[in-house]
């Protein structure tokens, strides 16, 4: 036979099973009711709206593409004929331009010279259909080589993602050039 303080450990043990299930259940609930913070925009860009892409250095490289009557892009300087343009490449690269998000929040910066701001390694210049222009500072990278420092004029520093960044930065330091054989 079952003694009786066996009982009241068996109950014990029984209303606590069910207390863990309950409390289990009721985080799982709120875990599910939560949003992530949406990460903000740095550049939203219309691509439709896109006349010409600028990408230069602050040594004097520059490159600039501009898209032809046909739609395709074309290099206007050093001119190179949409035809020898890697159209998928560019266009890879341009289709990034819709949302740039900020990679990670950043404290506000009193020396903009320490992170490559002051003078930008990299000046992107977007050039719309109505002949207004924005540009967009590239500055260095973060400690870890995860991020670029960059900012919109007289907006605060922020950092985006490098292989972003990169990818934008190619078109200056590998142009999407076909060769003779249409290979790039």
């Amino acid at each position: 036979m079952i003694k009786k303080e066996t009982w009241y450990v068996l109950a014990a043990f029984g209303i606590l099973l069910l207390a863990a299930v309950l409390l289990q259940r009721q985080q799982a609930s709120q875990a599910a009711a939560v949003e992530p913070t949406p990460r903000p925009l740095v550049l939203a860009v219309d691509t439709a709206l896109l006349a010409e892409l600028q990408v230069a250095a602050a040594n004097g490289e520059r490159v600039r593409y501009g898209l032809t009557p046909e739609g395709l892009w074309e290099m206007l300087e050093p001119p190179t004929p949409a035809d020898r343009i890697d159209q998928f490449s560019l266009q890879s690269a341009v289709g990034l331009l819709r949302q740039l998000y900020e990679q990670a929040p950043l404290a506000p910066l009193a020396d903009l010279a320490s992170v490559g701001l002051e003078t930008p390694e990299y000046t992107l210049t977007l050039v719309y259909l109505n002949g207004s222009q924005q540009d967009l500072y590239i500055g260095g990278k973060t400690f870890n080589n995860g991020a670029y420092y960059v900012r919109l004029p007289g907006q605060p520093a922020q950092l985006l993602n490098l292989f972003t960044v990169d990818i934008l930065l190619d078109l200056l330091r590998t142009p999407p050039v076909l060769g003779e054989s249409g290979a790039p």
